[in-house]
């Protein structure tokens, strides 16, 4: 069961939360719909995050996270004229944050990632599939 606390209703009255993951870190928690039709019961919402989270443990996060700074720091170097070296990957994953969790109705989840160095003012989006795998990445 996920650690969700502080649920509550934002500004524009989307369901919000704290969520404590496995690694011992606290992020906020947003649920959304593509519909539109989101739902604020809480218990509802709870019921949605514990099934699309049951599996995030803290060895898929971190195995996660190394994932993404392979494929940025792969892709970053792909018209460079170096090769890239272990400390190119260990600048990123040293600036990389996770800072939110976002659960869709439908049970798809996509962590959020700052990188203040690499990517100022640019959030990186990681959707997961069914098993916590990368499915999508996304830098915006």
């Amino acid at each position: 069961m996920a650690d969700i606390s502080d649920f509550h209703l934002d500004e524009d009255q989307d369901p919000v939360a704290l969520i404590l993951l496995p690694t011992g870190q606290s992020v906020p928690l947003r649920w959304m719909d593509e519909d539109d039709n989101l739902t604020t019961d809480e218990a509802e919402l709870r019921t949605i995050a514990d099934k699309a989270l049951d599996g995030l443990s803290a060895e898929k996060l971190e195995a996660i996270e190394e994932e993404v700074v392979r494929e940025l720091t792969d892709s970053a170097f792909e018209e460079e004229e170096r090769e890239i070296a272990e400390e190119d990957y260990r600048k990123l994953a040293g600036d990389m944050e996770l800072i939110g969790i976002a659960v869709f109705t439908d049970g798809v989840v996509t962590l959020e990632f700052i990188a203040e160095n690499n990517y100022p003012d640019l959030v990186i989006y990681v959707q997961l599939d069914d098993d916590y795998g990368v499915d999508d990445l996304m830098v915006e």
